[in-house]
């Protein structure tokens, strides 16, 4: 009986460990990130970082003064504003 036993536990051992793992590799698409040119209400030059499809659409994620903007992250689960920008025409847009 201990031998049955035993040899079930090996086998079951075995199954185990002759499993293979596959390592599935992901693929996205990671949008472009721009910038577009912007005059401040006071008069300051700058930009504004975008990540979207320029011409398209853009999630505004940066802005400073010329030469000085850097991209922000937008991270899961954390709140925050983001401005959306849109462009094109009117039919288009609806």
């Amino acid at each position: 009986m201990k031998k049955v036993i035993l040899g079930v536990l090996l086998t079951a051992m075995l199954m185990g460990c002759s499993k293979e793992t596959k390592v599935v590799e992901e693929k996205r698409d990671v949008s472009q990130i721009f910038e577009i040119p912007v005059t401040f209400g006071y008069g300051t030059k700058g930009e504004y970082i975008l990540i979207g499809e320029k011409g398209k659409l853009g999630f505004l994620v940066g802005s400073e003064k010329e030469g000085e903007a850097e991209a922000q992250p937008i991270i899961a689960e954390k709140s925050s504003k983001y401005m959306w920008y849109f462009w094109g025409d009117k039919k288009e847009l609806k």
